[in-house]
């Protein structure tokens, strides 16, 4: 009489319903399930960061409501060797205003994120914006759709150590045209949301 070999357990086509209808119906069910974890995720900004890990190359062009910045390089200064004696981090980008009007240097440096790297110290306070065409004169306001070359100087945090940092990452954050706290005059604000991150090794040619 023949012997048959025992069954390891049960195959995957098993655990599935044997009614077609069933089996779309849990496939349906799977469906969705997979896609409220991934909007729950995109949620909570898991997608975004991920995306955020990988910056863009030099010489990308980045926009939001106000600006286009293309960043093409970036010059680290020690303490005592940049034009704002202390540490500080240059970076040469073309820039366009896309405002209705002049419109301060102050709310373009407000859209910029610059942090250097390995060290990962990061640009704090008002820095400086000058032509490139002219790097004595500080630039005021920067003309509505005139593109520009500028160089962008940026204080570093106090303390900060960056003779052994290569590489300089730039994020340009989205902006919104809105009142102020104070006032029913609407400003240039810069978001919590990301427009684009671009990463550039050292030296501005």
């Amino acid at each position: 009489m023949a012997h048959h070999a025992p069954e390891d357990g049960p195959s995957p086509g098993d655990l599935l319903p044997r009614s077609p209808v069933l089996r779309a119906a849990a496939a349906g069910v799977f469906a969705l399930t997979v896609a409220a974890l991934l909007f729950a995720l995109w949620l909570s900004g898991g997608l975004e960061r991920a995306r955020e890990d990988v910056p863009l190359p030099p010489g990308t062009a980045v926009r939001n409501d106000l600006l286009t910045i293309t960043v093409h390089g970036a010059e680290i200064a020690s303490a005592g060797s940049g034009g704002l004696g202390g540490p500080s981090v240059t970076l040469r980008a073309e820039l366009t205003s896309h405002a209705d009007e002049p419109v301060s240097t102050s709310f373009f440096i407000d859209m910029l994120e610059v942090r250097t790297e390995p060290s990962g110290s990061r640009a704090e306070g008002y820095g400086s914006i000058t032509l490139e065409r002219a790097p004595a004169d500080l630039l005021t306001h920067v003309q509505p759709e005139m593109p520009e070359t500028v160089l962008v100087e940026l204080p570093l945090a106090e303390g900060a150590r960056p003779d052994g940092d290569g590489r300089v990452r730039v994020t340009v954050k989205e902006a919104e045209f809105r009142p102020g706290f104070a006032d029913e005059s609407s400003y240039w604000w810069s978001t919590d949301e990301v427009a684009g991150e671009v990463a550039v090794t050292t030296g501005l040619d």
